[in-house]
């Protein structure tokens, strides 16, 4: 069985999220600026919104639950 701790998990969204925003703008700067491009840098910058909702989640040790 594998497990994980509520910090582990938090830390792998994390890192989702980043490796997504890296590859939109990756993707992005392949591209002509144009309204494709500007779409990749988009969902860039949501990426980037969920990294930084991921970094503010803390977990209650106590209460055994994340809080916000």
């Amino acid at each position: 069985m594998f497990t994980l701790t509520a910090e582990e998990l938090r830390n792998m969204a994390i890192a989702l999220e980043e490796t997504g925003a890296k590859f939109y703008r990756n993707a992005a700067g392949l591209l002509s600026p144009g309204p494709l491009a500007d779409l990749f840098n988009r969902l860039a910058d949501w990426e980037d919104r969920h990294r930084d909702f991921f970094y503010e989640l803390g977990f209650d040790t106590e209460a055994g639950e994340f809080v916000i």
